[in-house]
């Protein structure tokens, strides 16, 4: 073997030792990035996880809130309903006794001065 020859085969030799250490460093790095991303993700799952949660608590928060103004409301319409009610029946009351003798007389006599 000539020295060329045994030149030629320690570069390539050491071409291929440097394209093995390459390729070994891409594939650590690889999975280095590869447990990093992954990790993100999982930080990014459970961030999205809360925001629903929280989403949730709140939206169920503001569906009470609607409910109970909801019922508020329908007790204070039945309330104004039965007073409405009670104020046309007593004064159609009024006016049938109003229309007898016994009230207009009392009437008349409440004005008389004497």
């Amino acid at each position: 073997m000539t020295p060329v020859q045994k030149l030629a085969g320690l570069v390539l030799l050491i071409l291929v030792l440097m394209t093995v250490a390459a390729g070994a460093a891409w594939q650590v790095q690889d999975w280095r990035i590869g447990k990093r991303l992954a990790e993100q993700a999982r930080l990014h799952q459970e961030d999205l996880a809360a925001t629903a949660r929280a989403a949730s608590a709140q939206a169920l928060a503001e569906k009470k809130k609607r409910l109970a103004i909801e019922q508020d409301l329908a007790a204070q319409d039945q309330q104004h309903t039965r007073e409405l009610s009670d104020a046309k029946r007593n004064q159609a009351l009024l006016r049938d006794r109003l229309a007898t003798a016994d009230v207009r007389l009392s009437v008349l006599l409440a004005d008389d001065p004497a």
